[in-house]
């Protein structure tokens, strides 16, 4: 087969909009949810004890101290730490919506009936084994296709030769019989790599 030529990509950093915001929202929403109950299991009993009338003053000025100490750590601390894990989410997230944006190209090239083109993953990106299957795909794919455009070329030049055989008066039956087992053959090939395709249910998808 031809060396496919390469072709360009674009690079973004949101590549399918409603997927990615919807990551981002979840580890966003995940981020509250430790913010709420790691505050819960700091500040919260130290609030009780403010609250508690029957609490010493010691006792109180001792939480609303620790509370005053822990609440700008905690703050910078969580917020940082959501940060970063978000950014690092967002980061792997796009290594795996990057690899499905180029197999839908890569169906979208195959459904409009063009198969010299290779699927290219960046070199961090995930499903690169998946990648590989798929030009594996569109290798034989391409191959089937190149044959039976060969077979197909051959038939239609065996036929012409048959009907120009016809043709000639001073032809005789043994070389007509010649050009039609050279044509029937040809066919035979086409037959057997159109039938490499399978189109029935025999065999289903688990």
């Amino acid at each position: 087969m031809k060396i496919r030529k390469k072709e360009k990509r674009r690079l973004y950093p949101v590549i399918n909009r409603p997927i990615q915001y919807k990551f981002l929202g979840m580890v966003l929403a995940y981020g509250m949810i430790t913010i709420i109950l790691v505050a819960a299991f700091l500040f919260v009993p130290d609030v009780l004890i403010m609250n508690d009338e029957e609490a010493s003053f010691e006792m109180r000025r001792g939480a609303s101290q620790r509370i005053l100490l822990l609440y700008p750590r905690f703050c910078i601390t969580i917020l940082g730490l959501i940060f970063v894990t978000g950014l690092h989410s967002w980061r792997a997230f796009h290594r795996v919506i990057g690899p499905l944006f180029r197999f839908k190209w890569a169906f979208e090239k195959i459904s409009g009936g063009k198969l010299n083109f290779l699927v290219r993953l960046r070199k961090k990106d995930y499903l690169d084994p998946e990648a590989q299957k798929l030009n594996q795909m569109i290798d034989v794919l391409a191959g089937k296709w190149e044959n039976v455009q060969t077979a197909s070329l051959d038939s239609i030049k065996s036929l012409e030769e048959l009907e120009q055989s016809i043709v000639k008066k001073n032809e005789d039956e043994t070389e007509i019989r010649q050009y039609l087992q050279t044509h029937r053959k040809h066919l035979e090939s086409l037959i057997g790599q159109v039938g490499y395709f399978q189109l029935s249910d025999e065999e289903k998808q688990e």
